[in-house]
């Protein structure tokens, strides 16, 4: 059996699936196999998979596009090797990329995740950086994705073992869900390599709040004894703007005590499940300090504040 199995998922995919099949099979860690799950494609994403004569390269074809996350539960239950690492079918790996990982996962065995940096091109040129001790992935997993699933490799003996898979009725965010029930949820660690492992495709797309929102609600909250009933689409609306909202614009809809009894709210049920946490608390403070900053009315927000659990947090 290989070493590690690279699943790519892949959806009309043919204008770019030969540049990310090339990066993997010009990988320097040779002990592999890329599986490619073809979800349905309408154009010749199949045929160029069929083309390649590597005999490391199996493909998967569904009859009908089942969408991301179904086409990822797949490549779960095919995957053959002792690890996972994602990839999708439009980015460039590194071509250390998997010799690195697999190395850090060997010489980690508490840590079942590593991730890297990214690198954009195409629409963007920006350089991603994602925290590196799982400590702080754990935290930063609260409020987003904190690794990136197509520059990841994992234990598949882990993920299996816990029956971890991704949500089908997520049409987006579904990496973020997933990711949830893995680092807080199963409770399992993840780091970050500082260093840069996959050129990113970067799209410009709208972000459509609805399915971080409900990644939040079914995923996350839940995994800090936040249940649906009680943290509901008010929260949702109030966490998720914290990333993906003008900040600014976010404190002048909501108001900074809503935010910040939000944040409190947060902390509270987060130290109730991990127990005290620097990394998350400076991310509460990061955030605390953000909208205090940016309230109109920063004296009565500053009152607000030091009436809340959180402002302990901040010394005397």
């Amino acid at each position: 059996m290989p070493k590690i199995t690279v699943a790519m998922p892949a959806h009309n995919a043919a204008p770019y699936i030969n540049e990310a099949v090339d990066s993997i099979l010009g990988q320097t860690c040779r002990d592999f196999e890329l599986l490619v799950v073809d979800d349905g494609s309408t154009d010749d994403t199949a045929r160029r998979v069929e083309a390649c004569t590597d005999a490391r390269v199996r493909l998967i074809r569904l009859g009908t596009n089942q969408g991301r996350a179904a086409a990822r539960n797949v490549a779960l239950e095919q995957a053959r090797g002792a690890y996972l690492a994602w990839m999708d079918a439009d980015d460039i790996a590194v071509p250390r990329r998997l010799e690195k990982q697999a190395a850090f996962l060997e010489a980690h065995p508490d840590v079942d995740v590593c991730g890297g940096w990214l690198q954009y091109f195409h629409q963007s040129t920006a350089l991603e950086r994602f925290p590196a001790a799982p400590e702080d992935v754990r935290a930063a997993t609260v409020f987003g994705a904190a690794v990136v699933n197509g520059c990841s490799l994992l234990r598949l003996e882990v993920l299996r073992a816990h029956g971890l898979r991704f949500d089908p009725t997520l049409e987006r965010a579904e990496d973020f869900a997933f990711w949830a029930d893995l680092l807080l949820g199963a409770r399992r660690r993840a780091a970050n390599l500082p260093e840069v492992l996959l050129r990113y495709r970067y799209f410009r797309r709208p972000f459509v709040p609805q399915w971080h929102a409900r990644a939040l609600l079914g995923h996350v909250f839940p995994r800090l004894g936040l249940a649906p009933g009680d943290a509901g689409a008010t929260e949702a609306a109030l966490h998720a703007g914290l990333i993906y909202a003008p900040l600014k614009a976010h404190c002048a809809r909501h108001g900074a005590p809503a935010l910040l009894a939000w944040l409190d709210r947060l902390w509270r049920g987060y130290t109730e499940t991990f127990g005290t946490d620097p990394a998350f608390e400076h991310y509460i403070l990061f955030f605390a300090g953000k909208i205090l900053s940016l309230s109109p009315d920063r004296e009565g927000a500053a009152a607000f504040f030091r009436s809340l659990d959180i402002a302990g947090l901040a010394g005397p």
